[in-house]
């Protein structure tokens, strides 16, 4: 991959779209109360490919969703808004049964992958993972906010350097 973290297979089908290429996003979603992840795409039929360079296999399943990426800005906070159309009542109950531990977040990872490639093939950009700040289920869709911790504001250094923990301070 460039440096960008996007392979040249994927910076060439964006830049050109050529006949027959498409480009599948996927949406991993995990639990600690959930006995397995979600593996959702939104490509038309399942496919199976790798999640990292010799792992295991996994099977995405089509699932309609819409995924609005983080900004490239300054700002700091960074934030991924989903949206899983038609949401059956499996992925609405266990998002319920996720929201009962709310100290525990659901992680969501975005990724894509090039129809092209088969079925040996890994991520064709930088896997993107943040945790859900705030989930809505509605009758239509379960909507939310996935982001990290806000990196540019944060307090530098992160410890605190007190007379209590570091005694050598103590003139």
């Amino acid at each position: 991959m460039p440096t960008t973290g996007t392979s040249t297979d994927l910076a060439r089908a964006r830049a050109s779209a050529p006949a027959g290429v498409d480009i599948w996003e996927t949406l991993t979603l995990e639990h600690p109360a959930w006995a397995a992840p979600y593996y959702l795409t939104n490509a038309p039929t399942a496919f199976t490919a790798t999640l990292v360079d010799g792992g295991p296999a996994v099977t995405f399943l089509p699932f309609p969703f819409a995924v609005q990426l983080p900004a490239v800005d300054g700002a700091g906070q960074q934030d991924l808004q989903v949206s899983l159309t038609n949401a059956d009542a499996a992925i609405a109950d266990a998002v319920q049964l996720a929201h009962a531990t709310p100290t525990q977040r659901i992680e969501a990872t975005y990724r894509v992958f090039l129809s092209t490639l088969g079925s040996s093939q890994i991520p064709q950009s930088a896997p993107i993972a943040l945790s859900f700040d705030a989930v809505q289920i509605t009758e239509e869709a379960v909507t939310g906010v996935a982001g990290r911790s806000d990196t540019l504001n944060r307090r530098f250094p992160g410890v605190l350097y007190d007379t209590t923990t570091f005694p050598g301070l103590d003139r």
